[in-house]
């Protein structure tokens, strides 16, 4: 500030004390002392930077552990089960997102712990289908891979009785990790799951259609999301929780319903139906399981009952991440995929989905292990020489690099894809 500003400033000072101690206003001021004094003061202006939060979400299909898996992942001379190796080669995808989600279609009900009808040779205490009772060292596993939260509502969550349902919770809460879809208590079943994940909240619902021709005990019918497809009654309820959900305001209501055919290519009329009511109540995001075969992506335009519009997303079916079921001629349930999504949100305005990225999967089998293999990172391998495998696993692969992005983006039409560190990244509009 000149000496010559600070002079007006002072003679103002008097004036103005000048007029209040004499009850005179002053009416003006020397046009060129306020333009001088406009032009050589500085004020300082403080620009807010937006505040930006970014999270990244994946998600797998269906983890199932069948006798094939239980003996090779024993070790006779320890006596103990490992599954490690299982997920050896997808770990760093797993890991490489905010969150990362899987279905658990199996129990953890001890040795024994399954059915005792129509369950196959049992090894050593533990059994695959068609009841499944896994040991509780795959809990562990499952979270050193990277997963977060298990969706434990589907046909297998009785598999162990109602015991078993309850001992399998406890058994992920004591590996850290969450769940959703069936619960011990009422209380627990009457509180939707919100996740804050860096900073936007995340809603989650999971149901299943069936049981298997198992039902809860009477008065019980809480430790389970069920629908049922020939009771409209349940779909109503289903519809009323994802609602309830979104009434919640979390940024994203992300719904994990276990429906549709098995080995079915294409949803059926009444995934395509429930998909529909489901956004209509609030869901901004659906993960299919059960058909263990990979069903297609489809992007929507949702108008909300307030006007406003929103995207949301559904795979009808994410496939088999793990499980000993082999290709057959036409049905493909050896592939599987690793999907994530990518999230913006700045300040206080509405969340949005920037991206979707597909890691194509493959289940191979060796004597020692049945593992996950990520299709495009395995092929770049096998091609530069820096891996070799057998003819037919090759065979697969290169089947599953392009079989994967066409078949998911059979409804994606308007959409292109890129290949970015070996996998496929879809931008959304």
């Amino acid at each position: 500030m000149t000496k010559r500003i600070l002079m007006y400033l002072m003679v103002l000072i008097s004036i103005v004390t000048l007029s209040a101690c004499t009850n005179q206003s002053v009416e003006t001021i020397s046009d060129e002392i306020v333009n001088e004094i406009n032009e050589q003061v500085e004020v300082p202006i403080i620009v807010q930077e937006p505040i930006i939060r970014l999270a990244t979400l994946k998600t797998v299909g269906d983890i199932m552990f069948h006798r094939n898996q239980l003996t090779r992942s024993y070790n006779r001379e320890t006596g103990l089960f490992q599954f490690e190796d299982t997920f050896e080669k997808v770990k760093r995808y797993l890991m490489d997102a905010d969150y990362t989600i899987g279905n658990l279609e199996t129990t953890f009900g001890g040795a024994n712990g399954a059915y005792d009808f129509n369950v196959e040779e049992r090894f050593e205490g533990y059994s695959g289908y068609p009841c499944f009772s896994t040991p509780d060292i795959a809990a562990e596993n499952l979270s050193a891979a990277g997963f977060d939260l298990l969706t434990t509502a589907n046909n297998h969550s009785l598999d162990s009785k109602e015991i078993g349902l309850i001992r399998t919770l406890d058994i992920l809460d004591q590996n850290n990790l969450q769940h959703v879809g069936t619960y011990r208590t009422k209380e627990e079943a009457d509180q939707v799951e919100i996740i804050d994940i860096g900073g936007i909240r995340f809603a989650f619902v999971s149901f299943t259609y069936a049981m298997n021709g198992f039902t809860p005990s009477e008065g019980k019918e809480y430790i389970i999301n069920s629908l049922d497809m020939y009771e409209p009654e349940k779909e109503k309820q289903m519809c009323a929780l994802v609602k309830k959900a979104a009434d919640l305001n979390p940024d994203f209501v992300v719904v994990m319903p276990h429906f549709g055919n098995e080995y079915m290519d294409l949803p059926n009329s009444y995934q395509e139906n429930l998909v529909d009511a489901l956004f209509e109540s609030g869901a901004d995001i659906i993960y299919g399981s059960h058909p263990h075969v990979l069903q297609p992506i489809d992007i929507r335009e949702l108008i909300r009952s307030d006007g406003t519009i929103d995207q949301g997303i559904v795979i009808y079916s994410l496939g088999n991440f793990i499980s000993s079921q082999m290709h057959e001629p036409g049905v493909n349930k050896d592939l599987g995929v690793i999907m994530g999504l990518d999230f913006k949100k700045i300040d206080n305005e509405k969340a949005t989905i920037e991206g979707l990225t597909l890691v194509p999967t493959y289940t191979y089998w060796s004597k020692e292990v049945i593992g996950i293999l990520p299709v495009l990172e395995t092929l770049e391998k096998i091609n530069n020489h820096n891996l070799t495998m057998p003819n037919y696993d090759i065979q697969r692969l290169e089947f599953a690099e392009n079989y994967t992005i066409t078949h998911l983006m059979t409804y994606l039409e308007d959409y292109n894809y890129s290949l970015e560190n070996n996998q496929y990244y879809i931008p959304i509009k």
